[in-house]
């Protein structure tokens, strides 16, 4: 029923924050671990990190934030490397435990399962259960439930990855095109606008600063000297030029 209910959220929201914590929270009831912890990879340094965690100890998830190690460290490092799930009865007994996660945080890690966290483009880290509270021990039945949720994490996870870096896209191409478009006006120098000397190249030079600012310009000037000139070639030639200019004439407008 839960991983029914999971599958049923993950099709429905977007908010994939809580729903990790929310999915990680349930598990740690039905497996009754002392903690569930998410660790995702970060690719650039290559280590591990804790985004997400619940606990039977509230104060577990703010250590946990602060943790990083290298990836190729402890059981995680092991399942990640092999992208193989594992059952430890008994820390006390397995080579490839860190102890130095237990020490940051002053918890006791006693035994864990964990299981990767397995997408199309790799694995993007483990989810983690330890220590057994109303049990004697983790057993099968708990690390089979554990990997049934590490599917349908991996994929929100996955979806979520590739969003942030299409939005990252899209920022990186609108300053490109900003980019191009102050280039191009110092191209053609606002060639809509006729003037030479050091005062147009005063103004040409404030025009230019203007473009590369998204705050709000005010342009002064006496009638017809060319403010609404100005105002166009600003507009066109920066960040904004493919949206509307609407000019209005406020001589036009009543005082009150």
């Amino acid at each position: 029923r839960f991983l029914y209910d999971l599958g049923c959220a993950l099709a429905a929201r977007h908010d994939v924050e809580g729903l990790v914590a929310t999915a990680i929270a349930r598990c740690r009831e039905l497996i009754d671990a002392e903690s569930v912890a998410v660790l995702l990879l970060d690719e650039q340094s290559n280590e591990l990190y804790f985004p997400y965690s619940t606990g039977s100890d509230p104060a577990l998830a703010g250590r946990l934030a602060a943790v990083r190690f290298p990836a190729d460290r402890g059981v995680a490092g092991a399942v990640l490397r092999e992208e193989r799930s594992r059952l430890v009865r008994d820390t006390r007994n397995e080579p490839d435990f860190y102890p130095e996660v237990d020490r940051t945080t002053g918890i006791e890690t006693r035994s864990m399962l964990a299981v990767p966290l397995l997408a199309s483009r790799g694995a993007l880290g483990v989810i983690e259960a330890v220590n057994p509270l109303g049990k004697s021990e983790l057993d099968r039945d708990d690390l089979s439930l554990l990997e049934s949720l590490a599917g349908s994490l991996a994929l929100a996870l996955d979806n979520a990855q590739m969003v942030a870096e299409l939005r990252d896209r899209e920022r990186r191409l609108e300053q490109e095109v900003a980019v191009l478009r102050r280039d191009l006006a110092r191209r053609d120098e606002f060639s809509e606008i006729v003037g030479t000397g050091p005062a147009m190249s005063k103004v040409f030079r404030l025009m230019e600063s203007a473009v590369a600012s998204p705050i709000s310009v005010l342009i002064q000037g006496e009638t017809g000297t060319g403010k609404e000139l100005v105002a166009r070639a600003i507009h066109r030639t920066s960040g904004r030029g493919n949206e509307a200019l609407v000019a209005v004439n406020c001589g036009a407008l009543p005082a009150d």
